[in-house]
């Protein structure tokens, strides 16, 4: 046998790609896409302020 003989992995016997992924990587991913939803209320929530401010300036005028 060489001495870079690698034996190959019989694919059933292999964890799926889910399995490999550490839990603290998909934990990252968790608060990630919170961050990420948190990020999009805020922008709604200016943009909200903006017309009734706007609104606001219109009534007065």
């Amino acid at each position: 046998m060489p001495s870079d003989y690698a034996p190959v992995d019989d694919p059933r016997e292999t964890q799926s790609s889910a399995a490999m992924v550490p839990r603290f990587y998909l934990a990252h991913e968790a608060r990630q896409q919170h961050a990420r939803a948190a990020h999009v209320d805020r922008d709604r929530l200016g943009i909200a302020v903006l017309a009734d401010i706007a609104g606001r300036a219109e009534v007065t005028a």
